[in-house]
């Protein structure tokens, strides 16, 4: 679906103001309708706060969501094949993201985005979450579904959580990975 549940969206903001970058230079890895440009809108208010790029695979996301007006930068291809060398980002958001893909892609992918920039930031369902092509996206189909916050946390050991309070701590999970 090309929106996410809410869930982590105070952390992340909470955390986004304890940044020390400014502007704020972002790139949002699969917009959707553009949850994570939302967050910073409401975060700084300011357009001159933040620069903001996103990746968008789906075309009729971009035309339909005008993310091409909303983001500095829309980039329509897959994320796996983006062209991470020739940038750099204060923070990159993988939100509801990586369970589209193999486990390995998704470590690869985030391994090419810690390298360029400052701090990855991934929001992953933690529970067994299935999900079928939706509007006929195929790239919304879940590859791997059953991410646990024990596998997330053994993959990538340097990520730290940063949603610890709640019910909902069991079906999310926010973390934090500092890169370059």
């Amino acid at each position: 679906m090309p929106g996410s549940r809410p869930h982590g969206k105070r952390h992340t903001k909470e955390w986004l103001r304890s940044l020390p970058y400014n502007p704020i230079y972002a790139m949002d890895v699969g917009t959707g309708d553009g949850k994570y440009l939302r967050l910073l809108y409401q975060e700084f208010n300011d357009r001159s706060r933040f620069y903001i790029e996103g990746i968008e695979v789906f075309y009729p996301y971009i035309k339909d969501f005008e993310l091409e007006k909303k983001y500095d930068k829309i980039h329509n291809i897959d994320a796996r094949c983006f062209d991470w060398s020739k940038r750099r980002f204060d923070v990159v958001f993988f939100g509801d993201v990586l369970e589209h893909m193999k486990k390995s892609e998704a470590v690869s992918l985030v391994k090419n985005a810690s390298e360029h920039s400052k701090h990855v930031l991934i929001n992953i369902p933690i529970f067994f979450s299935e999900q079928e092509p939706i509007n006929g996206n195929e790239f919304e189909r879940h590859i791997k579904p059953d991410w646990t916050h024990e596998e997330v946390m053994q993959t990538w050991p340097s990520l730290r959580r940063i949603d610890t309070s709640g019910k909902n701590r069991h079906l999310k999970g926010v973390y934090i990975m500092d890169g370059f």
